[in-house]
């Protein structure tokens, strides 16, 4: 393979967390949500196309004198940091706002079952 060719997966790796980035960057200054969905679905394929350029050993900065184990090893922490970014964090997040609602419910339905315990005696004697 030549040069050209070589290094596509992870230049694409790089381009796309760059911009990723620069959405991220633009929209907390402007709060516009289609520019973190965009930034979402740059990240995935930045991680996608950063699996690929692993499984095809396809290193950028080998001919600067970087190890291609360092450039992996810094593409997996920015991976690393995006999924918990756009994934992770708002799952936890919504995982411990169900749990608060579930909570709630449950408290409501002991003091629901406790108030029909109290008025079970009046509907006995109806019968």
């Amino acid at each position: 393979m030549n040069l050209q060719t070589d290094m596509f997966w992870m230049i694409t790796f790089w381009v796309c967390y760059i911009i990723a980035f620069v959405f991220v960057l633009i929209h907390t200054k402007i709060k516009k949500e289609w520019l973190k969905s965009s930034a979402g679905l740059f990240f995935v394929y930045s991680a996608l196309s950063f699996i690929i350029a692993i499984a095809t050993k396809d290193p950028v900065f080998e001919a600067i004198g970087l190890p291609v184990g360092y450039e992996w090893l810094g593409g997996m922490a920015l991976i690393g940091f995006a999924s918990w970014q756009f994934y992770l964090n708002p799952l936890k997040k919504k995982v411990i706002g169900c749990e608060k609602d579930i909570g709630i419910i449950k408290n409501d339905l002991k003091h629901i079952n406790t108030n029909l315990d109290d008025f079970k005696p009046y509907i006995m004697k109806r019968r």
